[in-house]
């Protein structure tokens, strides 16, 4: 299939395209290239660096994975006209002349704070940030396509994500260096966190569907802070000479979140989505690329 990626130089986006280069679709790659690009081994493919919001058309793709954003809460704070004009002006200019299958990267913002346990698409869309306001105004464009497919994700995390570090890699970075894992408050708010490698199958997944949706794309996994230091903690000491302190120091700045489940029942229903990777096999495997020998069972739940 012709495949147009957006957002392409991004860290999702290039691990994306590497996957459909190698499935051996005719790729196109696109990016305004405002951060620094993650595209490397990639070759014999075109490339285009523009901005989603210039004249264009892309009425020749099958496919349109859409990723190209200004991401990130407090960077769409910081620069709200520009995030609202690129997020939203920027997609509906692309669905005006898209007539393949639109698949557009969303995010678990659109919901705001959890008023249930659970948080599954029926949950009411109250975004808490500009950043989860744009994506669901997005949504809507998106939404009028006659073929297209909203992918909201919860919280991405794999090797190499410098962009948005996770409190994994800030734990991991630490571990490493031999200081303390801070915990700011009591650290039991939980999240859920998606690996890097399900993401990208359920952006495959999603493009071999003929199924128009919204679906929650997450790592069936809620873990609280308190729970990612300690998983970091036993790999290390299993695998280091020495033990890591854990420290908890008051909350000096932000929000605290409210707990909640991010479900992906019908992303599995409908696109046969589940979830492969557990942060516990990326933080053993991230820590063990520092030493030499691993002592661990096959199990891929994590310690």
């Amino acid at each position: 299939m012709k495949i147009l990626v957006t957002g392409a130089a991004g860290y999702v986006g290039s691990w994306l395209a590497k996957n459909l280069i190698k499935q051996n679709h005719e790729v196109t790659l696109w990016d305004n290239y405002r951060i620094p690009s993650n595209l490397t081994e990639v070759e014999n493919v075109k490339i285009i660096k523009q901005d989603i919001r210039d004249n264009c058309d892309i009425s020749e793709f099958d496919v349109v994975f859409h990723l190209a954003a200004v991401s990130g809460i407090k960077e769409c704070e910081d620069y709200k006209e520009e995030a609202y004009d690129i997020n939203v002006r920027g997609t509906f200019n692309l669905l005006k002349t898209c007539r393949g299958r639109f698949i557009f990267a969303s995010t678990s913002a659109v919901y705001g704070i959890a008023n249930t346990p659970e948080i599954d698409e029926t949950h009411t869309t109250i975004p808490r940030s500009f950043y989860g306001q744009n994506k669901l105004d997005s949504e809507k464009f998106v939404s009028l396509h006659t073929n297209y497919c909203i992918l909201r994700y919860s919280n991405v995390y794999g090797k190499g994500y410098t962009c948005k570090r996770t409190v994994a890699d800030c734990f991991i970075e630490n571990a490493l260096k031999k200081e303390s894992l801070m915990i700011h408050g009591d650290g039991k708010q939980k999240r859920d966190f998606v690996h890097i490698n399900d993401v990208i199958r359920s952006y495959v997944l999603a493009m071999r569907s003929e199924t128009d949706g919204i679906y929650n794309i997450g790592g069936n996994e809620a873990l609280s802070i308190n729970e990612i230091a300690e998983l970091v903690r036993k790999n290390y000491v299993k695998l280091f000479d020495g033990d890591i302190e854990i420290r908890r120091v008051p909350i000096d700045c932000g929000m605290i979140w409210k707990d909640f489940n991010y479900l992906s029942k019908l992303a599995k229903d409908s696109l046969r989505y589940e979830p492969n990777y557990s942060m516990g096999d990326e933080i053993r495997e991230r820590l063990h690329a520092h030493c030499g020998t691993l002592r661990v069972g096959k199990s891929g739940a994590g310690i």
